[in-house]
């Protein structure tokens, strides 16, 4: 009996290694002032307006901010990925063939405009709305996003 006890704990324990071992991490260098990003899966969800997003989390080696990066189902082409912290949020998604930055629609901001807005680069914003035509995978989407988050936040 102790022997299935001792080798049902290491199935256990094993099975539960093995599930977080297969998470992602990316790095890269965001050449901005925060400098290199590293971007982590974590197994958690949240569920915004009855949708799933996977949830990663974004740290920049000059910024002691986490954010939270909600990434959207569904294919490359109706991607959406959501940036979060306490006082910022942006959402950067594919439309109309374009892959670019926009402030968070109402149904999916947990964070109201006025506030956001303080801590936006409108300028950059702008100049964000389109960052690539081409279609890319999730990885190369999460590396565009960190590397332009840190522009846009003033």
């Amino acid at each position: 009996m102790k022997h299935k006890l001792f080798i049902l704990t290491a199935m256990l324990v094993l099975t539960t290694l093995a599930g977080k071992a297969n998470f992602q991490k990316l790095e890269g260098n965001s050449f901005t002032q925060f400098g290199n990003y590293t971007l982590t899966e974590t197994d958690q969800i949240t569920v915004v307006n009855n949708v799933a997003y996977k949830v990663w989390h974004l740290n920049y080696a000059n910024n002691n901010e986490t954010f939270e990066v909600l990434c959207a189902p569904g294919n490359n082409s109706q991607c959406c990925f959501i940036v979060r912290s306490n006082e910022f949020e942006i959402q950067y998604s594919r439309n109309e063939g374009n892959f670019g930055a926009n402030l968070v629609d109402s149904k999916r901001s947990s964070l109201k405009k006025s506030l956001v807005m303080k801590h936006i680069n409108k300028e950059q914003l702008a100049n964000q709305k389109t960052l690539t035509t081409k279609e890319k995978n999730q990885t190369e989407y999460l590396g565009l996003v960190a590397c332009f988050v840190p522009l846009l936040i003033s």
